[in-house]
């Protein structure tokens, strides 16, 4: 949607300067390798997730994978495409930001976001990080003790029963 493409804009052209050094990769500022865009991401203290033209992307499932906390500029993940809510408390495990506040102040708003998580010798920041980490095996396949086949099917017969109910099967 153009407010994804706004929004992507927004970051990119702001960020850098907020917690400096920043680096904005795999964008069309610069494109780097997969290998080193993994290394990247694991090194990194925080990954913005700013949503495009759906609310989803292989971006959340590239910051789980690297064990990176995620900061969501995009409320909306959780409404739309969040997968399994019913196990997954997603405003407990990535922090989010207000669109319409990032909107109208870029800088101030990733700043005091940011800020909160780092404050108090990081403690906002390795909380959120072990959030993620005991919710990984509800989201990433490829991990010991996988739940996200069970959860797939417990997703679909949830969805069923919606159908069911309002009389649309």
């Amino acid at each position: 949607s153009s407010t994804g493409v706004d929004l992507r804009r927004l970051a990119i052209q702001w960020l850098p300067e907020v917690y400096p050094p920043n680096r904005i990769a795999n964008t069309r500022t610069e494109r780097i390798s997969n290998r080193r865009f993994a290394a990247i991401m694991s090194r990194s203290k925080l990954s913005l997730h700013v949503r495009g033209h759906d609310a989803s992307s292989s971006r959340i499932v590239d910051a789980w994978t690297a064990g990176t906390p995620q900061i969501f500029l995009s409320r909306r993940f959780f409404k739309d495409a969040g997968p399994f809510k019913c196990r997954i408390a997603w405003d407990k495990v990535v922090f989010s930001m207000s669109e319409r506040s990032f909107k109208l102040n870029p800088v101030g708003t990733a700043s005091k976001a940011i800020g909160s998580l780092l404050e108090d010798d990081y403690a906002g920041l390795r909380a959120l990080w072990q959030r993620q980490r005991e919710a990984v095996a509800d989201v990433l396949w490829h991990t010991p003790g996988s739940r996200v086949g069970i959860n797939l099917l417990e997703d679909a017969l949830r969805v069923l029963d919606e159908r069911k109910r309002q009389n649309r099967i």
